[in-house]
């Protein structure tokens, strides 16, 4: 995701230029791996490079700058975590809005008492046994104040709410890491252990009991999963209608139409329906004309995908030599 180094590296093969002067090595790279890769390559091209602070750059000073860029990273890292460990302490939470709570001018949270009232009217109802289609229903009908701005409630918004761990005054944060993959650079999310991440109570911000939380939470692990198998296809699954932004679905395999279209809970869309082909035909033609503007981005697209392949290839390889092995 870095096109101006891609088209700097695809001119260095080319022979478009000689020597390379750069601020920092880091400017390069400050992951090691790929700030090597990024010296070897011009190194075998024969094309020099220098630095503003250190001159020609040779192997002494490219393993100390890698080093270095490698500390500095995990240190921004400690740092950042420091620093919003610090702030959720003085009660200023590091997440968009939430339903149910406004911020103050210092940034901090209180609660909003009107919203705060359907917060606990949809944790009673969802408990007593009530859906999220009823209890979505029922506020369309009888109340004003909608979900985030939005025109009407959807079991989505109700769904949102009940897990929600804040509005038992318990705030999470840092549930997940972020790590890249070192073959194909994949960004992946994963999970951490229990006592891995921040977990602090705020008893000012409490708006249903623990025990209230707690019980809708063991309904929602036993509720159904969802069945996508009648969601759109992913050309154009993304796409939302211009009249209410909910998601599009196709109806008789023919048209693409709003999903609001005679959902029991949701006041019918304005939208009309869309011809299946030629929403087909809209969708390709943005994509191709994003990727004539963009070649760089469509170029590392394909590499990741190459390098995917190879890696799956490379997997499956060593799993037949293994059996191959074991069978003799």
């Amino acid at each position: 995701n870095r096109p101006g180094l891609n088209k700097m590296m695809d001119d260095a093969k080319n022979n478009q230029f000689n020597a390379l002067y750069v601020e920092n090595l880091d400017r390069l790279s400050r992951n090691p791996g790929d700030l090597y890769e990024i010296c070897e390559t011009l190194e075998f091209l024969q094309i020099k490079l220098y630095t503003a602070q250190q001159g020609e750059v040779n192997h002494m000073s490219l393993a100390f700058s890698a080093m270095m860029s490698k500390d500095f990273i995990k240190n921004l890292s400690d740092k950042t975590k420091r620093g919003q460990n610090a702030a959720i302490s003085r009660g200023i939470l590091p997440i968009p809005s939430v339903f149910g709570y406004e911020k103050l001018p210092d940034k901090a949270w209180k609660i909003n008492p009107d919203e705060a009232r359907i917060v606990a009217f949809i944790f009673e109802m969802y408990t007593k046994g009530w859906g999220p289609t009823p209890i979505a229903k029922h506020l369309n009908e009888n109340h004003t104040i909608r979900y985030n701005n939005q025109k009407r409630w959807v079991p989505s918004h109700i769904l949102s709410i009940l897990k929600r761990e804040l509005h038992c005054g318990v705030f999470s944060w840092g549930k997940t890491e972020q790590r890249i993959n070192p073959e194909t650079k994949e960004k992946i999310i994963r999970s951490r252990q229990s006592g891995e991440y921040t977990v602090q109570d705020f008893p000012e911000l409490q708006i249903v009991s623990k025990d209230t939380f707690n019980a809708a939470k063991q309904i929602l692990g036993k509720a159904p999963k969802k069945d996508n198998r009648g969601s759109a296809h992913a050309l154009y699954r993304k796409r939302g209608s211009k009249e209410c932004g909910s998601n599009m679905t196709i109806s008789n395999s023919r048209y693409l139409q709003c999903t609001s279209k005679g959902h029991p809970t949701i006041e019918a869309c304005k939208a009309g329906a869309v011809d299946l082909r030629t929403a087909s035909d809209q969708v390709i033609q943005s994509l191709l004309s994003y990727i004539h503007k963009h070649p760089d981005w469509a170029r590392s697209q394909i590499d990741m995908h190459l390098k995917r392949k190879i890696s799956n290839f490379a997997a499956i390889k060593g799993d037949i030599a293994r059996e191959l092995y074991e069978a003799e």
